[in-house]
């Protein structure tokens, strides 16, 4: 049941629940909840999200990962499985098209604003490190 106040102007964006969502991609199986319950908890102590991964569990290859061309390292997905990026494609999963429109606008405010500010590193190194495919943005 959807709440009350909460209205889904595209009922094409589903949640994680094998409905399509922006761009037709299939959500299918959702994400797994120890990956974001391991971020979750990552952000509630006050831990860095650079290179941080989930140590138990990986979302489920989606059809993100294909669409996106996130190169494969053998059998599994190079990114977007257990990092900072799996997260993202959860959310993508279970939000609606505009709440993910907000977030990926934000997301996308704040790295920018960190790569201007700070030296520290490379557009590529901070990618890297949280699990970002170059072609990200097109989530």
């Amino acid at each position: 049941m959807q709440h009350p106040t909460r209205k889904r102007e595209n009922p094409s964006a589903g949640p994680g629940d094998g409905t399509r969502c922006r761009f037709g991609a299939s959500c299918e199986g959702g994400a797994d909840l120890k990956v974001l319950t391991h971020f979750r908890n990552a952000c509630a102590h006050n831990e860095r999200f650079f290179l941080l991964k989930s140590p138990k569990a990986d979302i489920p290859d989606l059809s993100h990962h294909g669409r996106l061309e996130i190169p494969k390292k053998g059998d599994t997905y190079a990114c977007g499985k257990r990092d900072l990026f799996a997260v993202v494609i959860a959310l993508r999963c279970m939000l609606s098209v505009d709440r993910f429109q907000v977030f990926q606008k934000q997301l996308e405010h704040e790295i920018d604003g960190y790569l201007q500010d700070s030296g520290a590193l490379t557009s590529e190194q901070l990618y890297e490190g949280m699990g970002f495919p170059p072609r990200w943005r097109e989530i």
